[in-house]
């Protein structure tokens, strides 16, 4: 039953956000940075682009595992865990200079990110009434694009001097364990059971279409992710700094557009919500596909930062 939330539990919810948005986008301006010092091969430079698509396996194990695990022994140790491993993975990356360790420590990043996140749904669901659920989720996201508005930028400016010092961003996640460990419950509370001898099977509820739904949208989100780093440099932008300042500027519009999506799920289904941000996305992404130059990148990257604002709380709810 909803009840009341307390100010270190809505840290915790709000928390969940960036650590996917920022799991992926901090090291984005240094990309091309690390490529130039550790890629020596074509086997290298593809690794490197690893460094990011690794994470979408990872947040797949991240995601069920937090579940399974949170029934067992309860949100909070759970949730502690997530935020701690979140630290000391994402901070490894302070002193590694080997792409096969780089990449190890990256998936364990996703796996905690995706937990943080399956965490705070978790919350939303079992403390938030129904009224109140699509307006967190927007906040939830709005949360997550702006501090990759702050935290990018300082990864561009970190980046200048040496990549290895934006991996050190991560180590903000440290004071979220201590605020789940003193403000979760211990154990959820027990549920009434129920008769499930007639209970369907899971092939007759699960909802597989929204499964393959949240894989392509991963697709099209995390895929561009990679390769805008990568065509800003070939256009001539090679500064860390600069290339963090441009990619800040998809997040400033989406936290915009992440801000009114309780509001205009108001006049939209959550389809017609889905339509609109893929549309946006795809309209993005052909701009800045076909870009002469990084100006036209730019354009192409706030209308595609758009469409993806919707995604997250969309397929949430």
């Amino acid at each position: 039953m909803p009840g009341p939330v307390g100010l270190g539990t809505l840290f915790v919810i709000l928390a969940g956000g960036p650590a996917i948005s920022l799991a992926t986008s901090l090291i984005q301006p240094v990309l091309p940075k690390i490529s130039a010092e550790l890629a020596h091969t074509p086997d290298d430079a593809f690794l490197v682009k690893m460094l990011v698509g690794v994470m979408g396996i990872a947040m797949v194990i991240g995601a069920s595992l937090t579940g399974f695990l949170a029934d067992r022994f309860g949100l909070k140790r759970v949730m502690t865990a997530n935020q701690a491993l979140y630290a000391l993975a994402g901070t490894a990356g302070v002193c590694l200079n080997d792409l096969h360790f780089l990449i190890a420590s990256r998936f364990l990043l996703g796996i905690a990110a995706a937990g943080a996140v399956t965490g705070s749904i978790i919350i939303i669901n079992a403390r938030m009434g129904t009224a109140k659920r699509a307006t967190w989720l927007g906040y939830y996201n709005a949360v997550a694009q702006m501090s990759s508005v702050v935290l990018n930028p300082v990864s561009g400016v970190l980046g200048e001097f040496d990549w290895h010092w934006s991996f050190a961003i991560y180590g903000l996640a440290a004071p979220f364990a201590l605020i789940a460990f003193a403000s979760l419950p211990g154990r959820a509370p027990a549920v009434v059971a129920v008769e499930t001898t007639d209970a369907p099977p899971l092939i007759a509820w699960f909802p597989f279409r929204f499964a393959l739904l949240a894989v392509v949208l991963g697709i099209i989100t995390y895929i561009p992710a990679v390769y805008l780093p990568f065509l800003l440099s070939e256009l001539g932008m090679t500064s860390p700094a600069l290339i963090s300042f441009v990619l800040t500027g998809d997040i400033i519009a989406g936290s915009i557009a992440a801000l009114f999506y309780g509001r205009a799920r108001r006049v939209l289904s959550e389809y017609a919500a889905f339509v609109v941000s893929v549309a946006l996305v795809g309209v993005g992404l052909l701009i800045a596909a076909l870009a002469p130059n990084y100006i036209v990148v730019i354009v192409g990257s706030v209308i595609f930062g758009v469409g993806v604002a919707w995604f997250m709380p969309n397929l949430m709810i």
